[in-house]
């Protein structure tokens, strides 16, 4: 292969790489931006931020005075303590979860946020609030998962600010890397019968 060709497919596969890379930029969840419910509270609906959500709701913290929220005036929960989760869908099967804040209903609460990757459990990161409706800053750093799980010991736990990050598929990497090079190689072959 000329050496031209060659340096010139490796600019273009680190294009693609940085292209891929910058396609996939942090979304801030602040859950202000899904629409007033009539009583105030309501189920987070799939598609928000690109995820699908199970048991997990919010809450606006002016009609729900017990809740609070690190910006705006909702913040998620899940109800009554019982396990709320969070998963990937058709346009973003997987994602890194980057930071939270994070709170709780009562004090001496345990909370426990787990990460899944293809059924795999890769994270798993517990934190005992020892007051109540305080929230607090997380940087879980949780790359690459399709599935969450957040786990807590008393009541309503309660999320503001969650920062997440779609992952570009594989395939679509892999993909645009064999459209390159079969265009290369169309190319070469036009060349050699000209």
């Amino acid at each position: 292969m000329d050496k031209n060709i060659k340096n010139l497919i490796i600019i273009l596969v680190a294009i693609v790489f940085i292209g891929f890379a910058q396609d996939a930029k942090s979304i801030v969840l602040t859950f202000d931006d899904i629409g007033s419910p009539p009583a105030g509270w309501g189920l987070v609906p799939d598609g928000y931020g690109g995820l699908d959500w199970d048991n997990m709701g919010y809450v606006n913290k002016k009609r729900w005075r017990a809740y609070t929220s690190v910006s705006g005036n909702y913040s998620a929960y899940n109800d009554n303590g019982q396990p709320a989760y969070i998963t990937g869908n058709s346009q973003n099967s997987h994602f890194n979860l980057n930071s939270l804040y994070a709170g709780t209903l009562r004090k001496n609460t345990t909370v426990t946020v787990k990460g899944y990757r293809d059924n795999n459990l890769i994270y798993e990161d517990s934190y005992t609030f020892k007051k109540r409706k305080k929230m607090e800053f997380f940087e879980l750093g949780y790359q690459n998962v399709d599935y969450l799980e957040f786990q807590s010991s008393k009541r309503d736990l309660m999320i503001d600010n969650m920062d997440v990050t779609p992952v570009p598929e594989q395939t679509t990497l892999a993909l645009g890397i064999m459209g390159i090079a079969g265009l290369f190689g169309v190319k070469r072959k036009r060349k050699q019968f000209i």
